[in-house]
């Protein structure tokens, strides 16, 4: 579950650099290559410190209502809204698919 989530939010940040204006191709190096893991690594932090935010308001009963988590202060906007948006997604995947089981489960015991 978060593996999917990290792959979204690496494609993300990676979509969002490919974005600019410039369509000079610019040669990888070591140092590019080092700022690509860093920008996937903060993505991915970012990405479970939302997870982690979400699933606890939705456990609580209450609205996910929390502050930006600090692991996402650096990221832009969009792509902070976009990873919140993907990790919503996922849980209610992980909801539906849970209600989906239980009334499996129940409709197995009635029989």
């Amino acid at each position: 579950m978060r593996a999917q989530l990290a792959v979204v939010a690496a494609l993300l940040v990676t979509l969002t650099a490919c974005g600019s204006t410039e369509n000079t191709p610019v040669p990888e190096t070591s140092a590019s290559a080092s700022a690509a893991l860093s920008s996937e690594e903060a993505a991915q932090a970012c990405t479970d410190a939302v997870y982690d935010a979400d699933s606890a308001a939705r456990e609580a009963g209450t609205d996910a209502d929390w502050p930006m988590p600090t692991e996402c202060t650096h990221l832009d906007p969009g792509d902070y809204v976009d990873i919140v948006f993907a990790v919503n997604q996922q849980l209610n995947k992980n909801a539906r698919d849970e209600l989906e089981r239980q009334a499996e489960e129940a409709k197995d015991n009635q029989q």
